[in-house]
């Protein structure tokens, strides 16, 4: 008996040692209960849905700029297609303009002729008279009073900012003055530190003639704009010829004159598009001049813009 139970305590105890060394070597896992994320408070909430809100207002300003930037480019599309055929007429002017740097100044063809040169310009109401050096325009005075950012413009341009609109096409203008002689200048360049260097180029001088009263009235265009600093007129001076550029379409890939898209031809604000601009130091601000209320004739009244290579009275 007492082997017997001596046997059995120590069959006991191994099998307890058995036991502790499988539980040891299995190394069973203890999984952990991840801890509990406390609900948001009120407070949260509110600035979470206050976030939501903005972004959403955010992303619906986004649409609108895109659907802006939409409009924009097919306007750009369209004035660029409109424009076509003034690009083909700019270069038929322009043909005829080197044609007579020829020899035979273009005598033995009667379409490279300077007579079918100004008919061509007089159907587009550019009336070039080479001898006197000038080139008239008629139209008509659009502000009176108010800040400006042109002196003049052509029919569907920037008209809330100008004090003529001339009845041209910007190209017919430009190539008036590139039979003329003139070679474009140099825009203006705004550099760091705020330094602004004015247009360099060929100055051209520009009157306008109307009628008050039945009597003509002839006035330098500088007379007609106020500069709000000195409250006075305008400086006189010529307005630097820059000739507008080429540019290319990026979606269509067709050449055109930017002249015609912006509608820009003569500016008191820097502009490297325009065709004539301001040869004044001032020209960078767009707070300065303004239409001078006293010396403007009415609006609507039908005037002529003389542009001449000689500076008049």
């Amino acid at each position: 008996m007492k082997r017997t139970a001596g046997a059995l305590a120590l069959g006991a105890l191994l099998g307890a040692v058995a036991l502790g060394a499988f539980l040891f070597e299995g190394r069973p896992v203890v999984r952990r209960l991840p801890a509990q994320t406390p609900s948001p408070d009120a407070a949260q909430l509110d600035r979470i849905e206050k976030l939501v809100g903005q972004l959403r207002g955010d992303m619906e300003e986004l649409a609108k700029d895109v659907d802006g930037q939409n409009d924009e480019l097919k306007r750009l599309t369209r004035a660029v297609g409109e424009h076509g055929q003034h690009l083909a007429e700019l270069k038929s002017y322009l043909d005829v303009a080197l044609r007579r740097l020829q020899p035979d100044g273009g005598a033995g063809d009667p379409a490279q002729s300077p007579e079918a040169l100004k008919e061509k310009l007089r159907e587009k109401g550019v009336i070039l008279d080479e001898k006197a050096q000038k080139v008239t325009v008629s139209g008509m005075a659009h502000i009176q009073r108010g800040p400006i950012e042109l002196v003049a413009c052509a029919p569907g341009g920037r008209m809330h900012e100008t004090l003529f609109v001339l009845e041209c096409e910007p190209s017919s203008l430009n190539a008036a003055f590139v039979a003329l002689g003139l070679q474009p200048g140099t825009p203006a360049r705004f550099e760091e530190g705020g330094k602004v260097t004015p247009p360099k180029g060929t100055p051209v001088f520009l009157t306008i003639e109307w009628e008050k009263d039945g009597k003509p009235v002839r006035q330098r265009v500088e007379d007609l704009i106020l500069n709000r600093r000195t409250d006075a007129p305008m400086q006189r001076g010529g307005w630097i010829y820059v000739g507008s550029r080429m540019d290319t379409h990026n979606q269509t890939g067709k050449s055109f004159f930017v002249a015609d898209v912006t509608r820009d031809l003569v500016t008191t604000l820097f502009d490297g598009n325009t065709i004539l601009d301001n040869p004044l130091p001032e020209g960078g601000d767009d707070s300065l001049f303004f239409a001078h209320p006293e010396r403007m004739p009415p609006r609507g009244t039908k005037v002529r813009a003389i542009f001449s290579l000689k500076e008049n009275p």
